[in-house]
């Protein structure tokens, strides 16, 4: 058990990962942790100290409920209570003793009635008992519910029998002889908890009162109190079904295959086994791990690439300004770190090929950029003049290619310009309109039995094509309507 004690002593209590303290202390020395945590409430029962509640309330107990050691795990949680919030749990007792007044009689005359019922239906019982909330768990309840008449188990009866058929058989006089709260049955044997807790839950209407009954064997019971690790204790239960069940379904939960690492400031990570001291400090926040200059493993300088054991102290020192280099991918294991060192070196890389990129256009211009045309962009999947520097300074993009969009070249045509005056061919109308200077294309040479296209060329006015030239085939933005006359 001292390894337990040791693993606390380094948690801080006012940590806000309760869960993976409780998974460690399961994974480290499930055997002995029964018997630690009854030395624990042992202790708190004896103390005032709210750090060593803290803990009790937001790990041991939980702890007690994963292994199913629900006695355990309910007086942990009141005496926690009570040390941390005592005007709350005065309240709480005060409440429950006078709702204890109130129903008391209600109660037991549920469970004469119960009782005569089963015995008139041939059941027979271990034994019929009824009880209260306990003062933490009323106050979860209020905390959720607001009013203490939302609360449907204020109100409990617990049922024993013999064998599991017998439990159905209760539930079905359960069922007959009162109004059921159908949304609130619960069977816990044929589909049992994680921790391996079985028991059929049902709640009933009373009178003016709701009332909560829970079926179970004795065996069932033994186990939902004591847990399945609690008979780890003792050799006589080592084949008896219920302990092979609850040892099968409590340590199917404590994988090895994690490690848990404590930072300065006493929070537990949990690590995939074999991850490295870097991917320790990308677990605690993406800037850390972005900005690790150096680690100390237990108080000592350690390299990055150290792989942490469990309890482990791990202390990242940073800088200020993030410097991830390439070879970190070697060294971290974890998916979240390799895509977070991944992006920034593709950004801290895009600024150098996007300044890159800018002048390399320049340069093949000759000139200024001019307004960037968002269907270029498109064309080439961009979102942004950006993106296009980007592509052009990484190589994807040919600046010689962006020249020819933005300045396309002039379709090979005849030197000779025509216009309507000529009859050396056949005259044409530009856009309905006769008159207009206009020049053939020498690479298609129309003919007036061919169909054609005005191609408007920059300061030279109009170049006729036949519409089948494939030097136009992708210029139709700036072709105009043509025909012989």
């Amino acid at each position: 058990m001292e390894e337990l004690r040791d693993l606390l002593d380094l948690y801080n209590p006012d940590s806000s990962k309760h869960e993976e303290m409780c998974e460690l202390l399961l994974q480290v020395d499930k055997k002995n942790l029964p018997r630690f945590l009854e030395s624990s409430l042992e202790e708190l029962s004896e103390s005032s100290d709210e750090s060593r509640a803290k803990v009790a309330l937001n790990v041991l107990a939980p702890a007690a409920g994963r292994i199913n050691m629900q006695s355990i795990k309910r007086d942990l949680e009141d005496t926690a209570f009570k040390i941390l919030q005592p005007e709350q749990h005065t309240l709480i007792k005060k409440l429950l003793n006078s709702k204890e007044a109130d129903t008391k009689k209600p109660l037991m005359k549920f469970i004469y009635d119960f009782k005569t019922r089963l015995d008139e239906a041939g059941v027979n019982t271990l034994d019929v008992s009824g009880r209260m909330k306990q003062p933490y768990s009323l106050f979860k309840k209020l905390r959720k519910a607001g009013t203490i008449s939302d609360i449907h188990d204020l109100l409990a009866v617990r049922v024993l029998v013999e064998n599991e058929d017998q439990c159905y058989e209760v539930l079905d006089v359960i069922n007959s002889a009162y109004d059921s709260v159908l949304p609130r049955f619960k069977d816990y044997i044929k589909r049992p908890k994680p921790n391996g807790y079985r028991s059929l839950h049902a709640t009933v209407e009373f009178g003016k009162h709701t009332v909560e009954v829970q079926i179970r064997t004795q065996e069932m019971h033994d186990f939902a109190e004591g847990g399945a690790a609690a008979h780890w204790a003792y050799d006589q239960h080592k084949n008896t079904k219920g302990y092979m069940r609850g040892l099968a379904m409590v340590t199917s939960k404590r994988k090895e295959d994690f490690v848990f690492v404590f930072s300065p400031n006493g929070d537990p990570y949990r690590l995939p086994k074999g991850a490295t001291a870097l991917d320790f400090a990308f677990a605690i926040h993406t800037g850390v791990g972005l900005r690790t200059k150096q680690v100390k493993v237990n108080g000592s300088i350690s390299t990055l690439d150290y792989q942490p054991l469990t309890g482990d102290q791990v202390e990242v020192i940073t800088g200020k300004e993030a410097q991830p280099k390439q070879d970190w991918l070697r060294i971290v294991t974890s998916k979240k770190a390799k895509t977070r060192i991944r992006t920034w070196l593709r950004e801290k890389n895009r600024d150098r090929y996007r300044d890159a990129g800018r002048d390399i256009l320049k340069e093949e211009l000759k000139s200024d950029i001019p307004q960037l045309d968002s269907d270029m962009l498109e064309d080439y999947g961009l979102l942004s003049a950006d993106d296009l520097f980007v592509a052009i300074g990484a190589g994807y993009i040919s600046p010689k290619a962006i020249k020819q969009r933005l300045f396309p070249p002039e379709p090979a045509v005849s030197a000779k310009t025509t216009t309507d005056s000529d009859s050396s061919k056949s005259k044409i109308a530009v856009a309905g309109m006769e008159g207009l200077q206009y020049r053939f294309a020498q690479c298609c040479d129309p003919s007036p039995s061919d169909k054609i296209a005005g191609y408007i060329t920059r300061g030279l006015g109009i170049t006729v094509h036949k519409q089948s030239c494939p030097e136009i085939a992708e210029e139709k933005e700036r072709l105009i309507a043509c025909h012989w006359l």
